[in-house]
Formats: C-alpha cells, structure tokens, sequence
C-alpha cells in the first residue's frame, strides 16, 4: 500500500514500483503479506484474532455489516444496500429486514413457547419450538428486552425509556366482563315477577 494515498496499492511491474488505484470507496489493506482493496468499514477495523477459516459473525454494533475470518484475522465486509446481517444455522447472511430469518440451534429447551432475549445480540430473541431453540429477529432496528417476565422488542433509541412496545406475545381475546352478582340479582327479579303473575292469575281465577 502507498505511504502517502490509502486508496493506492503498488505493483512491482519490470523491477519498478507501479501505482494502482482501489475502486471509489475502497481503501488499501495489506495483511496477509499482500495488498488488498477494501471497503471503508474494512479497513478501519480493528485486527481481531481468530481460528476458524471462513467462519463468519454478526459484527456487534452495525447491523450492516458481517465479518469473515479470513488469514486468522476477523475481516469486516458490508451487507448489499437495503439488508442486514442475520444468523442461520450458524452462519452470519445478509438479508431484508422486513423478512427476519429463523435460526434453529442445536439446543435444546424444555418449555414450549418459552421466549427470551439472546445474550450476546439484543437485535435477536428465541422462542423453545419443538424441544429446541429458535432464533428470531427483531423487526428493523427494534432490540430485545425483558420487562415483568415478558420479552418485547422495542425501538432501539428508546429501549431504556420504554418496554411497552412491538410484544412478541399475541394479545388475548376481547372477553367482556361478567358480573355475576348483577347476573344473580337479574335472574332473582325475573323469577320473582313470574311468580307474582302466576299467584295474581290464580287468585282472579279463584274470583
């Protein structure tokens, strides 16, 4: 890469340096031993370790981008325009967020229909399906909470104001309130009122 341009790399062309441009946007990047043009989100990162060659991970803070292990080193790469980054079977993939992807871990849970909020990533929550875990999404930039035992999404930019928003939990149907006190007393008064007319239909029959 140039020392003075970090969107130019070099090429070593009949004994001679020879410089190149990355494409608008990119930046230049050497790791590995060589020079490689990549985006801007890339080239700031910071070099994490890791083990696992094309391992990939939600990258924690943007949903737009996603990392790849790549050379040992965790290497960023964004999302096409309009998708997010989403976990299926364990791997990170890119996709819209108004269609949230369902990941089905290999744990296994216990109470059915069971939610609750995925340490590590507040943009996930996981429901227990069949004995299993399942991962779900939270619509657009909404994160999992907990509030009073319930697990909601909420607007991220209000998540610490309010806990009341975009539950999970179908609400329960409209059931109108019964009073049976009132009920009792209803069915007492019609009661009495029949008895009433039969006695005064038998004593103007008696006349």
């Amino acid at each position: 890469c140039a020392i003075d341009n970090n969107q130019i790399f070099q090429i070593c062309v009949d004994n001679y340096w020879t410089n190149s441009s990355c494409t608008s946007g990119n930046y230049c990047l050497y790791r590995g031993g060589a020079a490689t043009c990549v985006d801007k989100a890339t080239a700031e990162a910071p070099q994490i370790p890791c083990n696992t060659i094309n391992a990939t991970q939600c990258f924690n803070g943007d949903s737009t981008i996603y990392q790849i292990c790549y050379q040992n080193i965790w290497t960023n790469a964004t999302c096409d325009e309009g998708t997010v980054c989403g976990v299926s079977k364990g791997n990170a993939v890119c996709h819209d967020p108004s269609q949230p992807i369902v990941d089905i871990p290999v744990e296994p849970c216990n109470d059915n229909g069971a939610k609750e909020c995925v340490v590590g990533n507040e943009a996930l929550y996981r429901v227990c399906t069949k004995g299993l875990w399942t991962n779900l999404t939270c619509d657009s930039t909404n994160v999992c909470r907990e509030n009073d035992g319930r697990v909601v999404c909420v607007d991220k930019d209000k998540a610490d104001l309010s806990l009341t928003m975009h539950t999970l939990f179908a609400p329960s149907a409209y059931r109108a309130h019964e009073n049976k006190a009132a009920s009792l007393r209803l069915s007492y008064s019609w009661g009495a009122s029949a008895l009433l007319t039969v006695a005064a239909f038998a004593f103007g029959a008696g006349l």
